[in-house]
């Protein structure tokens, strides 16, 4: 009888999704401060991203606030939005707004709760 333990490892497209987006802006802003040629963000776009994700991954305070961090730009970003479409009502897009920052916080949790606990599948074969 052999036992083989494997992980089951959860989906973490947010947060790469996260760390490009800031990656790619903070290059770019980079890149205009300077004045460099472009083929300066094609060094520092790959070194920013690696950076940051090390920084992620490696030390557990920064995650929170990373976390944190995005989850209020998400809701700033939709309480914006509803204030663009309706301008004379504020309690949508506050209300909106705080969906966005609890769902964004929702998704994230989904990375925290696999290194906290990750799955174990146990595989018998006779």
């Amino acid at each position: 009888m052999v036992r083989i333990y494997k992980l089951v490892k959860r989906s973490n497209r947010i947060i790469y999704f996260e760390t490009s987006l800031v990656t790619l802006v903070l290059t770019i802003l980079l890149w205009k401060q300077i004045d460099h040629h472009w083929t300066f963000m094609l060094i520092t776009f790959p070194l920013f991203e690696i950076i940051f994700i090390r920084t992620f991954f490696r030390i557990a305070f920064m995650r929170y606030i990373i976390t944190i961090l995005f989850s209020i730009i998400y809701g700033l970003i939709v309480y914006f939005i509803g204030r663009y479409i309706q301008p004379d009502g504020i309690s949508v897009s506050v209300v909106f707004a705080f969906l966005t920052y609890f769902y964004s916080l929702l998704l994230h949790k989904d990375h925290f709760d696999y290194i906290k606990n990750s799955d174990v599948v146990k595989v018998e074969y006779e």
